[in-house]
């Protein structure tokens, strides 16, 4: 696996490290996507179709946070903040039905995500040319 080597150089990173980068940078779009929509319609997403995902994160994040730790927690927020927003979607969902309108203070925390997740891709781009050898 890559990482930064004694010199503070970064070392080259495995090919399916750059691989489950590249997939976490596709997840974030989606993420990105959706809370996108919630925005412009003022609604929670469907939970019983969609949600926030997190599986390519779960294949890389243990790569990014042995060789780029800085860079784990970094994007390790948005998935931190993406999985309360699932869960208040959930919340709402149960209590109201699906696709409810949402408060002033969740659209603060979409808008704040959606801040986030741009942060983090830009970050695992990055990361990723900085590794080109």
């Amino acid at each position: 696996m890559g990482g930064r080597t004694d010199g503070g150089k970064q070392a080259a990173l495995s090919p399916s490290t750059r691989r489950d980068i590249r997939h976490a940078i596709t997840e974030l779009d989606t993420i990105d996507k959706t809370v996108k929509a919630a925005l412009e319609n003022g609604r929670w997403w469907n939970v019983a179709f969609e949600g926030l995902p997190a599986e390519r994160w779960r294949a890389a994040e243990d790569a990014l946070a042995e060789d780029a730790p800085d860079l784990y927690h970094a994007v390790a927020s948005v998935y931190t903040a993406a999985d309360q927003l699932n869960k208040a979607a959930k919340t709402a969902a149960n209590a109201q039905g699906p696709g409810r309108p949402y408060d002033a203070r969740v659209r603060e925390d979409l808008q704040e995500l959606r801040s986030l997740t741009g942060e983090a891709t830009d970050a695992l781009h990055d990361y990723l040319s900085e590794d080109q050898p």
